[in-house]
């Protein structure tokens, strides 16, 4: 705070100090605006930077937040699914999707393999068209209540990135997409378009097709709501920053072992549920954490005694196995 207070100081001085000078030219040159223009914008980015802790004047919301993803995951049943383990990354990622697909905005999710990009996208369309059918049942159960939920069922178009893909592919991917809104029922549908892999559009031996994404982003959003078609792009790095400019971006994090251990012991306990015949001689806690600390080693290289530990021990069993099949020969 103290550190906040006296950046502030420095900037109401600036300020104080080029309006002084700002007085004394008339009229005001271009050089001195930009000076202005790009000393304030370096201040307020500086100030606003958001640190690796949650700023206490955003806690309120961020736990807001986080409860509406909570609330959204049961309501379209989510929690129901046996497939889906509701960790607080993919509720997070998925109230995201939800808010943007919904909004018809564009969202860019950027994130290595295995950070469930693609599977919260695949099970929240699924989600939607579900809830979408069920939903004229609600409504004719309550014909009397204006509280009930109506959600558009979205098709989505998904395009697998590559350098192979066209300019016109993906221009006609959009016309096709508003062709289908003229004659749908845009209160029950809705075209979402999905890149799968987007960094891998990319060629160093021709211009990025992705190009065409600037125009085309920027037509959507000067249309109405009803007429826009969302647009959702995945990718496991970053590209140029013209692009994700035009939408938000979320960033995924590498899979934490908080959130591997409540998915081995989601597994666990379905695989004793499926398989009750199956005898463990080992506790779940200690299966649990024998693979976080196996994950933790293959994430560091430079340390590695638990693979070590392992190889050593396969060398051993191999050895039994091979001295057992002499002996009954």
């Amino acid at each position: 705070q103290l550190q906040q207070q006296q950046q502030q100081e420095q900037i109401q001085q600036y300020q104080h100090h080029h309006l002084q000078q700002q007085s004394r030219q008339s009229p005001v040159s271009d050089e001195a605006l930009v000076a202005h223009v790009v000393g304030v914008a370096a201040a307020l980015t500086y100030l606003l930077r958001m640190q690796t802790q949650t700023p206490p004047e955003l806690e309120g919301t961020m736990r807001d937040c986080r409860a509406a993803a909570v609330r959204l995951t049961t309501v379209l049943q989510l929690d129901q699914n046996p497939a889906v383990v509701l960790n607080a990354d993919i509720q997070t990622l998925t109230l995201a999707f939800f808010v943007h697909v919904l909004a018809k905005l564009p969202l860019f999710v950027i994130g290595p393999p295995g950070t469930s990009k693609s599977f919260v996208c695949t099970i929240l369309l699924q989600a939607l068209r579900m809830f979408s059918l069920e939903q004229e049942a609600r409504l004719a159960e309550a014909a009397a209540s204006t509280n009930v939920m109506s959600l558009p069922a979205f098709s989505p178009a998904i395009l697998q990135c590559s350098p192979e893909l066209s300019v016109e592919a993906l221009r006609e991917e959009f016309e096709r997409a508003h062709a289908f809104l003229e004659h749908a029922d845009r209160s029950q549908e809705a075209v979402l378009i999905v890149l799968e892999e987007m960094g891998l559009a990319y060629s160093p031996d021709a211009v990025p097709s992705l190009k065409i994404l600037h125009s085309l982003l920027d037509q959507e959003v000067g249309r109405t709501a009803e007429d826009r078609v969302g647009f959702v792009a995945l990718s496991n790095s970053f590209v140029d920053a013209a692009k994700m400019n035009r939408g938000t971006v979320v960033v995924r994090p590498d899979c934490s072992p908080k959130d591997l251990s409540g998915l081995l012991k989601h597994h666990l306990q379905h695989l004793r549920e499926q398989r009750p015949d199956i005898e463990f001689t080992v506790s779940c806690d200690h299966v649990v954490q024998f693979f976080v600390r196996l994950f933790n080693d293959l994430a560091s290289p430079s340390s590695t005694p638990l693979l070590a530990q392992q190889e050593q021990h396969q060398h051993h069993h191999l050895h039994q196995l091979q001295h057992q099949q002499q002996q009954q020969q």
